[in-house]
């Protein structure tokens, strides 16, 4: 490991902590500065530059010299990674009906525990080698960013959103050709139709303060003041408080499964097969996220699983630092098993809130916005490879942080509004209007 081969032990076991942090203040300054690009010039064109950025710094940490060269490249691998990431997600779900909205988090949540599974294979597999080669091997996974531009379509709702007709229609064919469907009917319904939340909910449009603007192709209403600057995420106040909340939540969801992965290890004295079992355990949340996320509505999943997580985190530290540890029959099983049940339970929430959050915000600002919340998120990830160090000195501390902050989570989300089986809004005046008509 670089530990070693930098000396990062004994009184300088903190630094190896940095390169995490380094990593995700990168992620963080990926969020505030580069996802605006994705709302101005194309969601495909920022998709594939952030790729093959990550996928050259990534490569470019296995031949790193020193450790400050390491830190440099950490640094733009997470600047890169988290737009590339973020991107990926949105341009999914722009692209889904309403009805299937939440399949590509199903998906995606499936794959997040694969990969953390490929990560514990690789890394066994490596452990006699030189972290050059683990490090290279990890690389060698985001090799797709080299076949992004063949494969990938800019998202028809952005497009819309910026005017760009001509780029709609001709995707609608491409599409239409591929699934064998007469093109003509999907222009006509877009045409009819056009993006709107208000038809698909049997709402009348209000056109006040608005433009029609007919295409040869697509009708498209827009506020005669385009969502361009970033001041109307503070002078609208319904995406001020969907800013807030989003980024209140993700930053408690991010501390707490992220700190949660880093003491995973300490659940059992191997240290793989600690790692291991906390990966197994986000398959059941997986499996609970996909069967309630439609039944129960977002909101309501959100509630349900920040307090399963809390409640869960807070009774396995109560058992394990407190005299009720010599009072309960099999007592280490049943705190592993709270322990589990916990981290299942953030990685549920964890995937809820990025759906809830993704659906909040509209068309024209979603990157922005997203980043925004994204940046709170990383600021957890920042601060959570320390709990590692805070566990070896006391180790209750960390699960008690992050067993009340997930408590206080479903006192925040009161403020969101539900959007499951809802259209996306394309505009910020679209969903003040939503909210309104909500309030009613």
């Amino acid at each position: 490991m670089y530990l070693f081969q930098w000396d990062l032990v004994c009184n300088e076991e903190s630094f190896s902590d940095i390169s995490q942090t380094v990593l995700v203040v990168g992620e963080m300054f990926g969020c505030l500065f580069l996802t605006r690009f994705a709302d101005r010039y194309g969601r495909k064109v920022s998709f594939i530059v952030t790729s093959l950025l990550f996928l050259a710094a990534n490569m470019t940490c296995a031949f790193s010299p020193d450790f400050i060269f390491y830190l440099v490249f950490r640094f733009i691998t997470g600047l890169s990674v988290a737009c590339s990431q973020q991107l990926s997600y949105i341009m999914m779900i722009e692209m889904m009906p309403t009805e299937h909205r939440a399949l590509p988090e199903k998906l995606s949540s499936f794959l997040w525990p694969v990969s953390l599974l490929c990560l514990c294979l690789v890394a066994y597999l490596t452990k006699e080698l030189s972290w050059h080669y683990t490090q290279l091997c990890l690389s060698l996974f985001a090799i797709y960013g080299i076949f992004l531009w063949w494969i990938t379509d800019e998202s028809i709702r952005w497009l819309c959103a910026v005017k760009r007709y001509k780029e709609v229609e001709k995707l609608v064919k491409k599409i239409a050709r591929i699934n064998r469907v007469d093109p003509q009917d999907a222009l006509d319904l877009l045409r009819t139709h056009g993006l709107s939340p208000f038809e698909s909910n049997g709402v009348e449009r209000d056109y006040s303060n608005k433009e029609v603007l007919i295409s040869p192709t697509i009708i498209d209403v827009h506020s005669s003041h385009p969502d361009k600057k970033l001041s109307v995420f503070i002078k609208n106040k319904n995406l001020f408080k969907v800013t807030v909340v989003s980024c209140y939540s993700w930053f408690v969801v991010s501390l707490a499964y992220d700190g949660l992965l880093f003491i995973s290890p300490n659940l059992n004295e191997d240290f793989y097969l600690g790692f291991l079992l906390g990966v197994v355990s986000e398959f059941p949340a997986t499996l609970l996220f996909c069967v309630l996320i439609n039944r129960l509505g977002r909101k309501k999943c959100n509630v349900v699983f920040h307090i399963m997580a809390g409640i869960s985190i807070l009774l396995s530290t109560l058992i394990l630092n407190t005299p009720l540890y010599d009072m309960i029959p099999g007592q280490y099983w049943v705190s592993l098993a709270l322990a589990l049940l916990g981290r299942l339970s953030v990685t549920a929430a964890f995937s809820t809130i990025l759906t809830h959050v993704s659906e909040m915000f509209p068309t024209s600002v979603r990157n922005t916005g997203l980043g925004f919340a994204a940046a709170a998120l990383y600021l957890g990830s920042t601060i959570a490879p320390y709990s590692r160090t805070l566990s070896r000195h006391v180790p209750w501390a960390p699960n008690l942080v992050f067993g009340v902050m997930c408590l206080s989570v479903p006192l925040a989300i009161i403020f969101l509004p539900e959007t499951s089986g809802r259209e996306l809004t394309q505009t910020v005046h679209e969903m003040d209007q939503e909210m309104q008509k909500r309030k009613r």
